[in-house]
């Protein structure tokens, strides 16, 4: 649990990629790439086989078009991506136009670095709580294997089972599949 949030952030000038990256250095978690565009359509020109877990997006002028290539990414390449918008003339038709086609979170230019921060991190809670929910419900599945005897196998399962259920109090079943050679009750004790 815990992992990274992925983000790319495609920024239109040198300066509003430092502004990005400022604000999200301040971030724990993260794992971010900056990437200058001057595309209209920059959603458009990524690699079909990255996924980003957010794509915070600087839209130019061309607004018609970036909200066309909003909805293309999400309707064709990535309905579960998070998108965030940056817009210079932010007023409320345009955010709702960028909301309606997908966006989760719009901004005005220039930058609030305290408002990309509280938006990122709100996003990060909302995963942290619900990769929570997923392991509380449906737990997971550990297997430690060895191609032979000796390699610890045994011993990492085994201890990995009881700082489980010892020390995070978490429901535990340690189950020791090698039928002929199996010595995880010996070493339970």
């Amino acid at each position: 649990m815990d992992k990274e949030l992925d983000v790319l952030v495609l920024a239109r000038t040198e300066e509003m990629a430092r502004e990005y990256g400022a604000a999200l250095g301040a971030i724990e978690r993260l794992r971010r790439d900056v990437k200058r565009t001057r595309s209209n359509r920059p959603l458009g020109e990524l690699d079909p086989d990255t996924h980003h877990d957010l794509i915070v997006v600087e839209i130019g002028q061309a607004l018609d078009e970036a909200i066309a290539d909003i909805e293309d990414y999400l309707l064709h390449r990535d309905p579960n991506a998070v998108i965030f918008a940056s817009y210079p003339h932010a007023d409320v038709g345009t955010v709702t136009r960028l909301m309606r086609a997908g966006v989760r979170d719009a901004f005005r230019q220039p930058l609030d670095h305290q408002e990309l921060t509280i938006a990122v991190t709100h996003l990060l809670s909302q995963r942290r709580a619900i990769e929570a929910r997923v392991l509380e419900r449906h737990g997971a599945v550990s297997a430690f294997l060895n191609v032979r005897g000796g390699a610890g196998a045994t011993y990492l399962a085994v201890n990995a089972a009881y700082l489980l259920a010892a020390e995070r109090k978490r429901r535990t079943v340690l189950v020791d599949l090698d039928v002929q050679f199996g010595d995880v009750a010996s070493a339970l004790g």
